[in-house]
């Protein structure tokens, strides 16, 4: 069973945005779902059909620091018998439906919605189905720089695979949502990778190697953090230009800033670009579309959406309001 399948539709949409630090692809099925199921697959959906239309987009990760998140579907169909089958890249797999045998290392173990696994590069390994209905899985595929700053120079991971809780878990629905949305309003790619790195960072176990690093030097990379994301908030930022901006790997530097500061990266961007907004609101005569543009917003309806959660009101009405209560609003719009 490989681990992606992939339309030419989303080849091309990936190949539209090469620069990137994070993919999302959701990839389209040459089968039409059935029913009131929209999972379903043709029975007879044959294996090499699966295997032709392999994602060749991991392959092509650069080796800089990159993560691609991929909704994969399966459709049930077994390793061909006397084959084995490899992923391009380093692999971390999550199951959310159905249940699976793998085979690695002369070693078989059952794979289900419990379980996360992890693959190295061209590492063979067979996929056997204990029943029929296939599975559909969330994989993480790290670029080579991203697998040595999660795993250290040698990028190994230390075991094939294991439990996964329900706070990996849900982080890892977090990363697969934000990255959804991503792939149709690149402004929140951002929150998608944090969400990754935090959902790697937990299932690979690197808490105690934060911990050995944190402190002074914790604070330091988290400061100049805010420093940068303070000067180009207007900008649409990754997660690895920030990093490499304040010299520290990403997936260290996300855990780091939220806890120096409360918020993730992503939230913090935001909540700056809120208050740029409010106060062109109440100073200018720009237009709302005009204002969220110029404050890193996507579309009016992002930044419309943003202001509501943050302030309780649409941005149209903030012109129209009382003193005290924009004196109020202006309050909330500092960064706490």
């Amino acid at each position: 069973m490989t681990r992606r399948l992939q339309t030419a539709e989303v080849e091309r949409a990936v190949a539209r945005r090469p620069t990137r630090a994070l993919r999302s692809i959701r990839p389209t099925a040459p089968w039409p779902a059935q029913g009131d199921n929209p999972d379903a697959k043709p029975a007879d959906a044959p294996r090499a059909q699966e295997l032709s239309l392999r994602a060749m987009s991991c392959d092509t990760l650069p080796d800089s620091w990159a993560v691609a998140i991929v909704d994969w579907h399966c459709a049930g169909h077994d390793t061909a018998r006397g084959d084995l089958e490899s992923a391009p890249t380093h692999e971390v797999v999550v199951p959310r439906r159905g249940t699976y045998v793998r085979e690695l290392r002369g070693e078989s173990s059952l794979v289900d919605a419990g379980t996360v696994t992890f693959s190295h590069p061209r590492e063979g390994y067979r996929i056997r189905h204990p029943v029929s209905g296939g599975d559909v899985c969330t994989v993480f595929a790290l670029s080579a720089g991203a697998a040595r700053d999660l795993l250290g120079p040698e990028a190994r991971f230390a075991w094939a695979q294991s439990p996964l809780d329900g706070r990996g878990y849900l982080l890892h629905r977090l990363a697969l949502r934000a990255s959804r949305k991503a792939a149709v309003r690149p402004a929140a790619g951002l929150a998608a990778e944090e969400y990754a790195t935090e959902f790697l960072g937990c299932v690979v176990g690197n808490g105690a190697a934060e911990a050995a690093g944190a402190g002074v030097v914790a604070s330091g990379y988290a400061m100049r953090a805010r420093a940068v994301v303070s000067q180009r908030y207007r900008e649409r930022l990754t997660l690895a230009q920030i990093a490499a901006a304040v010299g520290c790997s990403p997936f260290h530097l996300s855990r780091r800033f939220t806890r120096a500061f409360g918020v993730p990266i992503w939230r913090y961007v935001v909540r700056l670009r809120l208050r740029d907004a409010l106060e062109r609101i109440l100073e200018t005569r720009a237009s709302l579309c005009e204002i969220g543009l110029a404050t890193g917003f996507a579309s009016q309806s992002h930044f419309g959406d943003a202001f509501r959660a943050e302030f309780g009101c649409a941005p149209g009405r903030v012109r129209r309001l009382p003193g005290p209560v924009l004196a109020e609003l202006r309050a909330r719009a500092r960064i706490r």
